[in-house]
Parts: C-alpha cells; structure tokens; sequence
C-alpha cells in the first residue's frame, strides 16, 4: 500500500507573490485545488496557476491529466490569468465545449463531407466513362489526398476527420483505376474491385495511423477492419467461385455482426484499472474487527476518462461504416434477380438485419451510434419492403400495402409515446425477444441467401 501512495503523489513547487510553497499531491488533485492550498499558505489574493512557459491551466484539469511530473514549477499569479492564451490539459473534443465552438467545429466538418461526396461522384464517373477521364480522376484524388495529409496541423478535431477521409480517396482511386483496366461483361468486376479497394483502404489507414499517431486512431482503426473484411470476404468469393449476391450477403452479415460485437468489444484494459472495486464492496469492517490492509490499486480519472472517450469514438465510427456497408448491400441484394429460392433467403436475412440493427440501437447510449443504427435500420426494412411490393402479384399488393400502413400508423404512436417519456417493462423484454428472433432470422437465412440450400439440393438429386 506505502508503494502505491508513493506512486501516486507527485511533490510539486509554486512560486507566486505570496512566496514559494512546496506540496505533495495525488495525481487526481484537481488544479484548482492546488490553487485553493496556495491561498491557504500564503494568505494571499485569490491566483491562478500556470505553467512556467506562462500558459495557464484548465480548471477541471487534474495533476495527471496536464502531465506534471515531479519537480515541476508552477506560477501563481493574482486575478484570472492572462487573456487569450492557449488552455493547457484540455481536450478539445470534450463534450463540455461551449457551443459557439461547438458549431464552430461542426461548419469545419463540412469540408471533409463535401470531400468525400466529391471523390464519390468523380470515382463514379470515371469508371463509367474510362479512358483518360479515369486516369485525370485516379491522379486528382491522389494528389487530394496527399494535400489532406499534408496540411492537417491544425484544430485536432478537424485534423481527426481530413485524416479519416484519406482512406477513402486513396480507395475511390484504386477503384477507378481498377474499374479501367477491367474488360466489361466480366462477372467478377464487382469482387475484383471490391478487394482492391478494400485492401488499399486498409494499407494507406495503417499508413496514415502510422504516420500521425493519436490524432485519428479510432476512425483509422475502423478503416482498417472494414477494408480488411471486405477484402476478405471479396477474395474468398473470388478463390471459392462464389456469385456477386454471396458476396453482399457476407457484407450484409457482417455488417449486422459488427454492431453487435464492437460496443462490447471496444474497452481492452482490465476492469480493476477502470474501477475500484474496494469502494464498490458491500461489506464494512466492525466494531470487532481487527483493520485489514488495502491493496487497492490507484484509478486515475483522467486515464478513465481518456479510455471511454476512445471507446466511444471507436462506437460511432463502426457504426458509420456498418451502415455504409448494410445500406450498399442491401441496395445491391434488392436491385438484383438471383432466383426464387435466394430471393427468399435475401428478404428474410435483409428483414432480419434491419430488425436487429432498429431494435439493438436502443442499447446504446452513444447519440451518434444509436441514431446512425436506427436509421440505417429502417431504411433496410424500407428497402426491402419496396423490393418485396413490386415482386407481389397484382391481387396481393393491396392487402400487402395495407398491413404495412397499419403496421407504420402502430410504430408511429409508439415512437410518440416513447418520445414523451413512455416506458413499459413488458414492451421492453418482448423488444429484446423480438432483437434475439432478428439475429437467428439472419444466421438462420444464410444458406437460402448465399445459394448453399441449392447447391445442397442439386449435389443430393445427382
């Protein structure tokens, strides 16, 4: 125990009008605290503490999060401190910013969405036209990427989203130039190109990651397990002859699968380093009782304050790029004529993906991750209930139409009521059923989907 309170003070000096004052504190003191013990020394006018460059310190920040060692100097100076200087121990994507910064911040985000619509729309058109169109968009979206690179040194937020997009520019080039060099009527095109541009995506996010550490971590990350995976999953189809539709259908599964996995996947540390179960136990000791002696660790509140900033960044970039990924497949599976046995096993699996993903975001409380899931997931099931409409018969679609009007009518006086506060027990675990039936209706629906059903049907026949 003597170890760990040693390990965890930190003998600091201030210098101020009032004196010299020497302290040993935790590393969780908090700065004003510090600021507060000065006063009390010294008598004097109320101060705030600096560093010994002169910038001042945050006033929620803590010992260890502005990352003062032992023996380090700080100076007090009377009054409120020097305006218009940088604020040290601050992270400037906590969510405690004032909101002009905060819209501030979300008018610089525009830039990089405007970008990645772009590199969408000229990727698009170069693999359609070819030629030198695709060669002059393959080198434009090179050199933007290059440039993003280059001058991302600024406001580390918007640094977090120029770096993000770099994967998808180099992805959309290796796409287009892919697209060129491929001759047309080729029913691998699709996985060919799949698994280019999943790998390239993958390479030049471990690159940028390497190049510019913790700036962009948790959205390279992301890019780097989806580029992988639908690399992946492109190069088996490919390997194993398997069909375009097979290969939408592993997107599509894989993409449901990721939300569920990654929100209890994300934290990595053990749990004694996040909490302190001494605090949490139940028993006390009595009258009786001899003292017993604490082994309890040190938990650090910033460190736990940095982990589930991490975690949460890393939730909602999965699940940006799980819907892009369900919503291309889906669009895909539904656009596409596989046969009447798949066309079963497609409506069931894309029924079931939106089911859980609609019904699973309700877990989550990330705002970010759990509107993008509920989103994504009723655009599913309105995709593939479109799909399911126009494969009806003329007599069928009336009375089709009108139970998933009634059913809308019902979900909207539900939505209304849980929007007031409504909340039922019994509504909820009959949710959390209805979650579990959607999972096994997805891995249920497999081999109809992915064409094992009839492969297995015609190896039996012969």
């Amino acid at each position: 125990m003597t170890d760990s309170i040693v390990h965890a003070t930190v003998r600091l000096t201030i210098l101020g009008d009032g004196g010299r004052v020497d302290l040993a504190v935790p590393l969780w003191t908090e700065i004003t605290s510090l600021a507060a013990m000065y006063v009390d020394h010294t008598q004097c006018d109320p101060i705030t503490l600096h560093a010994s460059s002169g910038r001042p310190f945050a006033a929620g920040s803590t010992v260890h999060g502005a990352g003062l060692t032992h023996g380090d100097v700080l100076v007090a100076i009377t009054g409120t401190g020097l305006p218009g200087r940088r604020v040290l121990g601050r992270d400037e994507a906590d969510d405690d910013t004032p909101a002009p910064v905060r819209a501030e911040a979300r008018r610089d985000l525009m830039g990089p969405v405007a970008t990645v619509a772009a590199a969408i729309v000229a990727a698009v058109a170069g693999s359609l036209e070819g030629g030198v169109a695709a060669d002059g968009v393959t080198a434009g979206l090179l050199v933007l990427a290059l440039l993003t690179i280059l001058l991302a040194r600024g406001h580390r937020r918007v640094d977090r989203a120029w770096l993000s997009v770099v994967p998808l520019l180099v992805a959309a080039a290796a796409a287009t130039s892919a697209v060129a060099t491929l001759g047309d009527g080729d029913s691998g095109d699709v996985l060919l190109v799949a698994a280019v541009a999943g790998l390239v995506a993958a390479a030049s996010a471990a690159a940028v990651r390497t190049g510019s550490p913790r700036v962009a971590d948790d959205w390279l990350i992301a890019w780097i397990f989806t580029g992988a995976a639908v690399a992946g999953a492109a190069s088996a189809c490919l390997l194993m002859d398997w069909s375009t539709t097979t290969f939408w259908v592993l997107v599509l599964t894989l993409a449901t699968v990721s939300t569920r996995l990654v929100p209890a996947r994300v934290v990595e540390v053990p749990d004694h380093v996040l909490l302190d179960f001494a605090r949490l136990a139940v028993t006390a000791w009595t009258a009786r009782e001899q003292p017993r002696r604490s082994f309890r660790g040190v938990i650090r509140r910033d460190d736990v304050e940095s982990v589930a900033r991490h975690a949460l960044r890393l939730v909602d970039a999965a699940s940006v790029f799980a819907a892009a990924a369900a919503l291309t497949a889906t669009a895909a599976l539904a656009m596409g004529d596989p046969g009447t046995s798949r066309r079963i096993g497609i409506v069931m699996l894309c029924l079931g993906a939106g089911a859980s993903m609609t019904l699973g975001a309700r877990n989550l409380r990330i705002r970010v991750a759990r509107r993008v899931q509920r989103t994504t997931g009723t655009v599913i099931l309105v995709l593939i209930t479109l799909s399911m409409l126009t494969g009806l018969g003329v007599s069928a679609r009336p009375i089709f139409t009108t139970a998933v009007v009634a059913l809308g009518a019902l979900l909207l006086v539900v939505a209304r009521a849980a929007g007031r506060g409504w909340t039922s027990v019994r509504w909820s675990r009959t949710a959390e059923t209805a979650e579990t039936l959607a999972g096994v209706l997805v891995y249920g629906s497999l081999p109809l989907a992915t064409g094992l059903f009839d492969w297995m049907r015609v190896l039996t026949s012969g």
